[in-house]
């Protein structure tokens, strides 16, 4: 590794990782060798003790853990984080500056609004882990309803996960809710095309909200630039939900009790579905065009 370093004699050490014991140490020796400028970035929660476990285990990887990454912040020149919260967190424990970089597209500036019609069409496209299926779940039982005496409002599943047979039942009915297994993004593109709420959902339970605290999923950038209404599923102090609620780029729901109506009332009013429609292609205009974000990695 270090004739590998020595001959290519890199001038920035670019780090993307989660903080495990390895990582640190394979960057803590690269940097010794190349004695230049480390840049790290995460998505992930992995200095806080904000988690849930009975496991002490866990507790002794976590304090360790987090020993390891404060010696290793002192040789950073930058840490990158995705969301606020994380990056506000770190400002006020390390002397290192934290900043965001998210994720970036590239699309026109100019809105083009694609008119509703029913049945209303509900897109999730991503993973059921962390119990997101039975945040999922919840929708279903929504749509269901809604279109029990009609065909209001259809929900869209695609997932490469594989679901258990009764997960499965519950998500799929073949009339108004249906799961899909995972499609390449530039056919997810053309079903976004041709559909008007576009979700993302995290779970309920304690341990998976603090688990996903700070996680700033890329698939809001996705939603957000898909010309669908964004529909966001979360814990009101997910980090995600908070940047959709902060950005008003959102219909956001902090309570799995509120879908029903919310849905409902969505589909009885198409222009409510057609503003947030602009309000997310806005806001991923604002935060997300690829010549801004690069602009200011070169100016950093």
């Amino acid at each position: 590794m270090k004739k590998f370093l020595d001959d290519f004699d890199p001038d920035i050490i670019f780090s993307v990782r989660f903080a495990k014991r390895k990582i640190l140490r394979l960057e803590n020796i690269v940097q010794n060798i190349c004695k230049c400028p480390i840049v790290a970035f995460t998505g992930d929660d992995e200095y806080s003790l904000k988690m849930f476990s009975f496991s002490p285990f866990a507790w002794y990887n976590k304090f360790v853990q987090r020993h390891s990454l404060k010696k290793m912040f002192k040789k950073y020149s930058l840490y990158y984080t995705l969301s606020d919260e994380q990056k506000d967190e770190y400002n006020k424990i390390f002397d290192c500056p934290v900043k965001i970089l998210r994720k970036c597209a590239d699309f026109d500036k100019d809105f083009i609004l694609k008119e509703s019609t029913y049945p209303i069409k509900i897109v999730y496209a991503g993973k059921t882990y962390c119990n997101r299926w039975k945040t999922l779940i919840e929708v279903t039982k929504a749509v269901q309803k809604i279109s029990a005496n009609g065909d209001k409002v259809q929900f869209h599943i695609y997932t490469a996960d594989k679901l258990s047979e009764k997960i499965f039942n519950k998500l799929h009915d073949g009339k108004c809710s249906f799961v899909h297994s995972a499609v390449p993004s530039s056919e997810l593109n053309l079903i976004y095309l041709s559909s008007d709420i576009v979700l993302h959902v995290e779970s309920f339970d304690i341990k998976n909200r603090l688990l996903t605290r700070v996680s700033f999923s890329t698939k809001i950038i996705d939603c957000l630039k898909s010309g669908c209404a964004v529909m966001a599923i979360c814990w009101e102090k997910h980090s995600g939900y908070t940047y959709l609620k902060r950005e008003d780029a959102a219909i956001c729901i902090n309570d799995p009790n509120m879908i029903y109506n919310t849905i409902l009332k969505l589909t009885s009013d198409s222009k409510l579905i057609n503003e947030y429609k602009e309000k997310a292609y806005n806001c991923a205009v604002k935060n997300h065009l690829r010549n801004d974000v690069q602009e200011m990695l070169f100016n950093v």
